[in-house]
């Protein structure tokens, strides 16, 4: 029988706080910014691994309602980064995605993250056209720790 995902419900929190105002299309993302496994080849075929730390660093990207509670919420916490880098408590944060079978089974994916800040300003933009673009704020963080579970 071949495999089935259903997903749907998924959850972001970001610093104790669920985000609930999310906008339309991608409103989360998570990218892994690089290799998590090294390897080199040496004399006489001899191969040598190791972690690449840096490889659990990763880039999580909300899109939020402009101007809603939980837009208000990150810029605040944007603010005491800016104003205070180093007294700014680190973000934590998860992303769960709950994946059914088709038969009434889920299982839930868990991204658990730690040690975040904001990796940019969120910007703006004016449409005379009407996008709809222009009412969505996007911050994008970065965070030292991503951790993959299936539950």
């Amino acid at each position: 029988m071949p495999a089935v995902a259903l997903a749907g419900s998924d959850v972001i929190i970001i610093a104790d706080n669920v985000l609930s105002d999310l906008a339309d299309g991608t409103c989360v993302k998570i990218e892994p910014q690089g290799d998590i496994g090294i390897a080199k080849c040496s004399k006489d075929g001899n191969m040598i691994y190791g972690l690449n730390y840096s490889g659990l660093i990763c880039h999580v990207t909300v899109r939020l309602v402009r101007g809603s509670y939980d837009d208000q919420i990150l810029n605040g916490l944007l603010q005491q980064f800016i104003n205070s880098p180093g007294t700014f408590t680190l973000m934590t944060g998860s992303f769960v995605k709950r994946v059914g079978d088709g038969s009434g089974n889920v299982v839930s994916e868990v991204y658990q993250l730690a040690g975040g800040i904001f990796k940019t300003l969120p910007g703006a933009q004016m449409d005379t056209s009407g996008s709809t673009e222009q009412s969505v704020t996007t911050y994008v963080m970065i965070f030292r720790t991503n951790m993959r579970m299936i539950q």
